[in-house]
């Protein structure tokens, strides 16, 4: 038997698909009114209702993703007019996902980390570790602009790594990464 004979007689030997059943339609009736609109899987909807099922949906969608730990969608979080805003008054925005929480931030402008790298407050302090993390904390409050200032707070003193992580991230894309450099 050549292959071409092999493969004809195994591609003889599968079986036929199972006929498949026509569609049933089911009709959804909320409210009596004239206008409906047809949505998938053949379920008829009052135009008013429309809308009510995309919010239910969208919310159990919602659940679904928090439970599974995934990042929230941006527009949970702020309106696209908002982050247009910010975009206009900061350039370019980023976003960090920490133990379940968006973040949205911006760089440090060199201006701010000079004030930062002189504050009174902080140079006064002598114990090195203390300055750092104090540093950290306003870092990232001086930098997030989601969530606002009222739940960042209740972060930061509920989860020790916060301000750590955020700021550390924020340096990292102002230009504080490591750098590689050679003599020549």
């Amino acid at each position: 038997m050549d292959n071409n004979t092999a493969m004809t007689t195994e591609v003889e030997s599968v079986p036929e698909p199972m006929p498949i059943e026509e569609e049933q339609t089911a009709t959804v009736k909320v409210r009596k009114r004239n206008t409906r609109t047809q949505v998938d899987k053949g379920i008829t909807v009052q135009e008013d209702d429309k809308d009510k099922l995309q919010q239910s949906v969208d919310k159990v969608v919602k659940q679904m993703k928090s439970s599974l730990g995934l990042p929230a969608a941006l527009s949970d979080m702020v309106s696209q007019q908002q982050l247009d805003e910010w975009k206009l008054k900061f350039g370019e925005l980023y976003r960090t996902d920490l133990n379940g929480q968006s973040f949205i931030w911006h760089k440090v402008r060199r201006k701010d980390y000079i004030d930062l790298m002189t504050d009174a407050e902080l140079t006064a302090i002598d114990n090195v570790d203390i300055r750092i993390f104090l540093r950290q904390e306003k870092i990232t409050k001086m930098c997030v602009l989601y969530p606002d200032v009222s739940i960042l707070d209740k972060l930061i003193e509920n989860n020790a790594g916060v301000a750590g992580n955020i700021s550390d991230e924020i340096m990292m894309i102002s230009g504080f990464k490591p750098v590689s450099s050679e003599q020549i």
